[in-house]
C-alpha cells in the first residue's frame, strides 16, 4: 500500500470526491472483498497485493467499479459522509458511456 499518512489519504480521497473521480458512498452501491492480485487503489493509487484484502465497490447497474484496500476503503467511507462536492461530479455512480447501435443496423 502507499505510503501516504491517514491525513494525506484523507485529503486526497476528499480531493477526488470533489473532482468527481470517486463516488460518494450510497446504497446503490454493493460491496465484494477478495484478494488483491496488483490492481491498482482508486484512493491512494498503490498496488493491492496478494497479501492484502482487495474491496470492490460496484454500483447496482454495474456500470463502473472501483478497488481499494481496506484503510482505503474506510477513508473513503468517512469522507464521504462530510463530502459536499459541487455541480455535477456530485453524482453517486457515474456510469461509463456505451458506444450505441446505429439505429440503421
Amino acid at each position: 500500500m502507499d505510503t501516504l499518512t491517514r491525513a494525506n489519504l484523507r485529503a486526497r480521497v476528499r480531493r477526488l470526491l470533489a473532482t468527481g473521480v470517486l463516488p460518494l458512498r450510497s446504497s446503490d452501491q454493493k460491496l465484494f472483498g477478495g484478494h488483491g492480485v496488483g490492481q491498482a487503489c482508486a484512493c491512494c493509487g498503490g498496488m493491492i497485493s496478494p497479501s492484502e484484502v482487495l474491496y470492490e465497490i460496484e454500483c447496482l447497474e454495474g456500470s463502473q467499479t472501483w478497488l481499494m484496500h481496506l484503510r482505503c476503503l474506510e477513508a473513503w467511507e468517512i469522507e464521504s459522509r462530510t463530502a459536499v462536492p459541487a455541480g455535477p461530479s456530485a453524482q453517486l455512480c457515474r456510469p461509463i458511456p456505451m458506444a450505441r447501435a446505429d439505429a440503421n443496423d
